[in-house]
């Protein structure tokens, strides 16, 4: 049974300038411990698919399930990361980690545990009492990751993570983030502009076009695990399913 699943649906928002849908007959399964991306022209519904994952929205046709039953609302066993970085400005670095686990009654010394395990984990060990204000981009990022990674996910579903960052800071970021996936493995759908990111990080990758807002293709990424991102983007393979990618998306501008 697929981790996450989705069958038929339809995404319709109302409008004074009349009905939009942003999502027409998608069909996607995300298998257990699969990283995913989805890549498309703006527009095309990404960020739909993933809120309609989380729980934050509903279809206006058929269903949306994870483990088998139908997602109706957001759950701490599907945590999401942000683009925008989603941090509580006026909590700690340290608060903002522990919010997820304040919300599900995680015990005080159990909690400061975690939290603290996170940190060390994402390289902010020395920054827990700082502020989001005080931090750069790449380390807000980090932030929201541990916040939602603490949690203890079945699913992380990921918008756009790295999209605000400057190139060598969101390079960082990728290569960390594959080595959080082999230790933890968790099932991730991550939705992304960048074709190399996406063929980096993932083991499949829909691509999905516009009028209607549908999925193209899906391309399975053949390259064996562990990667290393400047060594892996160089090689023949990785450039001929760039290529591959691209034209698929420039066929659909």
């Amino acid at each position: 049974m697929p981790a996450l699943h989705a069958e038929g649906v339809r995404k319709v928002y109302e409008s004074d300038a009349g009905a939009v849908t942003a999502l027409d007959g998608i069909g996607i399964s995300v298998a257990d411990r699969e990283f995913v991306s989805v890549v498309g022209p703006s527009g095309c519904g990404k960020t739909t698919l993933l809120r309609l994952f989380a729980g934050l929205e509903q279809p206006t046709e058929g269903r949306v399930e994870t483990d088998g039953e139908r997602i109706e609302s957001p759950s701490p066993s599907r945590a999401m990361v942000f683009q925008s970085f989603n941090l509580f400005e006026w909590r700690t670095v340290r608060g903002n980690v522990a919010f997820g686990l304040e919300r599900l009654g995680v015990p005080e010394s159990e909690r400061r545990e975690r939290v603290e395990e996170w940190l060390e984990t994402v390289g902010l060990a020395g920054f827990a009492d700082a502020y989001p204000e005080e931090l750069s981009g790449g380390m807000r990022q980090r932030v929201g990751l541990a916040r939602a990674l603490a949690v203890d996910p079945d699913v992380l579903l990921m918008d756009e993570p790295f999209g605000a960052l400057d190139a060598q800071t969101r390079a960082l970021l990728q290569s960390e983030l594959l080595d959080l996936w082999e230790d933890q493995r968790t099932t991730v759908l991550f939705v992304t502009h960048d074709i190399e990111e996406a063929l980096l990080l993932s083991d499949r990758v829909v691509v999905m076009g516009n009028d209607p807002n549908r999925i193209v293709k899906r391309v399975d990424v053949p390259f064996e695990r562990p990667r290393h991102g400047r060594e892996l983007q160089t090689t023949t393979e990785f450039v001929k399913h760039r290529q591959e990618v691209w034209q698929l998306l420039r066929n659909e501008q």
